[in-house]
């Protein structure tokens, strides 16, 4: 709160009309008054939502016989009209706080939509937050230590009519934001996916009851994992390659021709061509290698920022058209291996270190194509089926689909230009490892 401010604006997350049937039934709202304003911003309750979701999942069923009339389908549900209203919201408590104003935010109880509101604002208003361990820090102060009821919203209880998809809505509007200004987030939207996974998975602890009192009392700190602690450990797997630090705040659009549909979390089991992440993947590699061969004294003269502009030019739809675009891929591998031949030529003493067991990398050689996740419903190895434990993994040197313990095996693949050892199948751990060529690039990279 601004001690300095002469007014208080107060946030009623409620559509007017919810809020006046309170006031009927004895509850009730703020009124304006010298010192305070009160704003409705008309976002839904819970069992609105819950129906809009059961919407979408219904015409997610019927999407490959009634492809013509798929947006209209989607409008129906009114998904994207309850994301944009949050939005609006958020954006209405950031323009506050940026003039100098206080702001109070309510809705009916407090641990909904109200924590929507507060932790989307503080997202776009300070740049900690929008950093992998800032997240970590906003969803536990706003969400767990604030009372979000998860195990009522994601259905660990039997109360049907309390389930809502609340925290997905926010995970939803993130995405939103990320969407629109990409570079300003460390964090990729793989840990959006991961959060929105393991909310309902109920594999860890961080999302287990209702209330900071319930997890005290059951235990869940010493009996359970951490959702963080999985997250820090694979924290390379959600780096955001692109993150571009700033301190300014955040600006977004929030008409409903700005909003995007979550593809990457409503359609990654309906597309049965996935590849877009798989070139994302490798776009990540190549440029993971280009800042390792940047990194030597007799630096070549390339901006690596004038490289990131590019590629996020035009920010939204343009920048993924580009991300994904497999031209635009060999473009990033090929001056990759530019700088690496230039380094060779102007270094004797690096040329020397290469081995001869290691493959040179004069030229790039495509890596093999993934088998698209929804085309693998078992382990090619050991053919076991794969659940919500035994999770998917590809093999960096065929392509295939393996399960964890088949895939347990990693090595240096030089000829694919993964210089840091990655994931292997077994059979291509035994074809490809090799310990003088795996030396050769670790010292070479060194």
């Amino acid at each position: 709160m601004n001690k300095k401010a002469n007014s208080l604006k107060i946030i009623d997350a409620r559509p007017w009309s919810s809020a006046y049937g309170n006031k009927v039934k004895g509850m009730g709202y703020e009124y304006d008054t010298s010192y305070s304003k009160i704003q409705f911003m008309g976002i839904d309750n819970i069992h609105i939502v819950r129906e809009s979701l059961s919407k979408i999942f219904g015409i997610l069923n019927r999407a490959s016989k009634e492809q013509d009339n798929w947006l209209a389908q989607l409008e129906n549900t009114g998904w994207l009209k309850h994301i944009k209203s949050i939005l609006n919201g958020a954006v209405e408590v950031r323009d506050a706080i940026c003039a100098g104003e206080s702001v109070l935010i309510h809705c009916s109880d407090g641990w909904d939509r109200t924590a929507q509101l507060s932790s989307l604002a503080q997202l776009m208003l300070d740049p900690y937050y929008r950093t992998i361990k800032g997240i970590q820090v906003l969803i536990e102060k706003e969400w767990v230590s604030f009372g979000h009821k998860f195990a009522e919203r994601c259905g660990q209880e039997a109360k049907p009519d309390e389930r809502s998809p609340v925290f997905l809505q926010w995970l939803d509007c993130v995405h939103q934001i990320f969407s629109q200004i990409p570079t300003a987030f460390e964090f990729n939207h793989k840990l959006l996916l991961a959060l929105a996974d393991e909310v309902y998975s109920c594999r860890f602890g961080t999302f287990l009851y209702n209330s900071e009192y319930e997890r005290e009392i059951h235990h869940v700190r010493s009996r359970t994992v951490s959702v963080w602690s999985y997250i820090n450990t694979h924290r390379d797997d959600f780096a955001n390659i692109f993150f571009c630090p700033t301190t300014e705040a955040l600006k977004i659009k929030c008409s409903l021709r700005n909003i995007q549909f979550w593809e990457d979390f409503f359609f990654r089991y309906e597309d049965p061509f996935s590849a877009r992440e798989n070139i994302q993947e490798v776009a990540a590699e190549a440029m993971k290698t280009f800042r390792k061969q940047t990194r030597s004294s007799q630096r070549p003269e390339v901006n690596l920022q004038d490289m990131i502009n590019h590629l996020t030019e035009g920010r939204t739809k343009r920048m993924q058209a580009m991300l994904y675009s497999s031209q635009i891929l060999d473009d990033i591998i090929g001056k990759v291996v530019e700088i690496s031949n230039q380094r060779r030529e102007n270094s004797i003493e690096t040329a020397s270190v290469v081995t001869e067991g290691s493959t040179p990398i004069d030229s790039p050689v495509r890596r093999p194509s993934w088998v698209p996740d929804a085309w693998a419903p078992h382990c090619n190895d050991c053919k076991r089926s794969f659940t919500s434990t035994r999770r998917k993994h590809h093999c960096r040197a065929c392509g295939n689909v393996f399960c964890g313990s088949c895939s347990d095996q990693r090595c240096v693949l030089e000829q694919f230009m993964y210089y840091r050892p990655v994931r292997v199948c077994r059979t291509c751990y035994s074809a490809n490892f090799n310990p003088n060529g795996a030396e050769s690039a670790r010292n070479y990279y060194a």
